[in-house]
């Protein structure tokens, strides 16, 4: 479904990606795992187009991205920010129906009957029925997220990508965030990939995880196969000196 091939993005002297490769298949839920500053942001934004490539290619069923077509991919790729970009002035209803406006022209932005009944339906899928009429910026941090996940779920897309969905939230919301994105991706047979850099959610919600480290694919495999050694070559030495110390309080705590 997802093509990607030996694709490379510079900015300025500071080259971020290095030539990555690699296809993700139809209904996959994939997880890019890395630390901050790996590139996966940036790789991401050259999947649905935001950021030109240096060189390379990515092609999605068989569509080069690129400036050419970029209002086709759009409307097959949905994006879910970390930030969660939505509009706080505006209510819950008015965000998700954003979602619609890949489908419109410049001459008609006015919305349906059809579309506003797709949008309340995404907003009950996500949990937010109550808060429909409620502007966002009376909810908290994860019924944000929802309503931006449910913008991207009235695109209708085949693809979502994820950008570090749940880094600025508690453990418990987070959770609730990616079991949210794995009942997307098993009802509707959605496309996910989705950066993270925890490597507990990584191995509990991914079938394949992605592992990168200064631009370059570490690790290409299923979370049951991941090694320490894998991990080190994503996380550092740093991964490496935890084990340790994690090691060493174990060790004390039963000598107690």
């Amino acid at each position: 479904m997802i093509n990607i091939t030996k694709l490379a993005k510079s900015f300025g002297n500071n080259e971020v990606l290095k030539e990555i490769s690699f296809n993700v298949e139809q209904g996959e839920f994939l997880i890019v795992l890395g630390s901050s500053g790996a590139g996966k942001s940036t790789l991401l934004r050259c999947i649905n187009g935001l950021v030109t490539p240096t060189s390379g290619e990515v092609l999605i069923n068989d569509m080069s991205v690129g400036k050419n077509n970029i209002r086709k991919i759009r409307k097959k790729v949905g994006m879910i920010f970390q930030g969660f970009n939505v509009i706080d002035n505006l209510s819950v209803l008015n965000n998700v129906l954003i979602g619609r406006l890949a489908y419109k022209s410049p001459l008609n932005i006015l919305f349906s009957k059809e579309e506003r009944r797709l949008a309340e339906e995404a907003i009950e899928m996500v949990g937010l029925n109550d808060k429909k009429n409620v502007r966002v910026d009376r909810l908290s941090g994860g019924q944000k997220q929802r309503v931006g996940i449910a913008r991207v779920l009235v695109q209708n897309p085949e693809i979502i990508l994820a950008d570090e969905p749940v880094s600025s939230l508690d453990p418990v919301i987070g959770k609730e965030i990616l079991e949210l994105l794995r009942e997307i991706n098993q009802q509707r047979g959605t496309t996910i990939i989705c950066n993270l850099h925890q490597l507990d959610y990584a191995k509990t919600f991914g079938k394949r995880i992605i592992g990168v480290r200064n631009g370059i694919i570490q690790y290409n495999g299923t979370p049951s196969n991941i090694k320490d050694n894998d991990l080190v070559n994503i996380y550092g030495e740093k991964f490496l000196n935890n084990i340790k110390s994690n090691k060493n309080e174990i060790k004390e705590l039963q000598t107690i």
